[in-house]
């Protein structure tokens, strides 16, 4: 695929296809996007048009931010 260039078509279907192979075994969307030359936006939008359910943030479902599935937030003081 040559970047900047519209994708439509069969190429889009490909795209698809391809795109959501990658992703379902784990890839994410920045390593999708860096690895064909096309934007995070972009990758984002073809797996969306693929009907993909995207993962929750952070790794493995597990909370983005260290520690914070042990350290609830209290108002309590």
């Amino acid at each position: 695929m040559t970047p900047g260039r519209r994708i439509t078509g069969d190429d889009r279907t490909k795209c698809r296809t391809d795109f959501a192979q990658l992703y379902h075994a784990g890839y994410p969307i920045r390593r999708i996007a860096r690895e064909t030359n096309r934007s995070y936006g972009f990758v984002r939008q073809i797996l969306t048009e693929a009907n993909v359910t995207f993962r929750t943030r952070g790794r493995n479902g597990e909370p983005s931010t260290p520690g914070a599935a042990n350290n609830p937030k209290t108002t309590d003081r």
